[in-house]
């Protein structure tokens, strides 16, 4: 189980840290639970077995000044979750550089390829982009891909789906309304076509189905 846990709620979001927790499949009990701060409000959003090793995505803040700056992130840790390395994307890790971006989803394909949206200037929480990149199995970053909605703000990337020639990526934006986004990129993660959907209500999408690579 991966996921962000608040210790203290009566104190600002910066006591937030990721964890991950081992259950016993039969009977549930906690097997082990493992905390994980660079500092400020660190949250997993997604977690994988791979190659032997617990590998984790989300959103990762390297200092208390704010979320400014939120970074993607992975973190390798063995099957006792005890951390490896842990490294962080897209821009620099320095306290003059501005982000405010989050992974959402990775998936694994001779090495990772991970799914998330925000603000490269750091400022707005609805001006905002989608990004993909992929790493080798040890962290190094072999490209990176940013992607914009033409007039749409808040895009928020929910799901990624590996299949034979590409990736699906799943999400919801705002224009006139709020719909649903589906996009597909080849595995260098050139577009190559995105569709729109919905109404005139409010959608969200969390989850895609996909069979026999389709």
């Amino acid at each position: 189980m991966a996921g962000d846990i608040d210790q203290d709620p009566d104190l600002p979001a910066s006591n937030i840290n990721g964890f991950l927790l081992e259950v016993n499949r039969n009977t549930g009990a906690n097997v082990w639970q493992r905390n994980y701060t660079l500092g400020n409000a660190e949250s997993f959003q997604k977690a994988l077995l791979y190659n032997g090793a617990i590998y984790t995505t989300g959103r990762y803040n390297f200092d208390a000044t704010g979320t400014a700056r939120w970074r993607p992130g992975i973190t390798k840790l063995n099957l006792n979750g005890m951390q490896q390395w842990s490294r962080l994307y897209l821009r620099p890790v320095t306290n003059t550089t501005a982000a405010r971006l989050a992974s959402s989803d990775m998936v694994a394909d001779n090495g990772l390829v991970v799914l998330g949206h925000g603000d490269l200037g750091g400022t707005s929480t609805t001006d905002v982009s989608l990004f993909l990149f992929k790493t080798d199995d040890d962290g190094n970053l072999l490209w990176a891909m940013d992607y914009d909605i033409p007039g749409a703000t808040s895009e928020a990337s929910t799901q990624l789906v590996s299949v034979p020639d590409g990736y699906v990526c799943l999400g919801y934006y705002t224009a006139a309304g709020q719909d649903v986004f589906i996009f597909k990129t080849d595995k260098q993660g050139q577009l190559l076509w995105s569709k729109s959907y919905g109404n005139n209500s409010t959608e969200d999408a969390f989850d895609l189905v996909h069979s026999n690579g389709q």
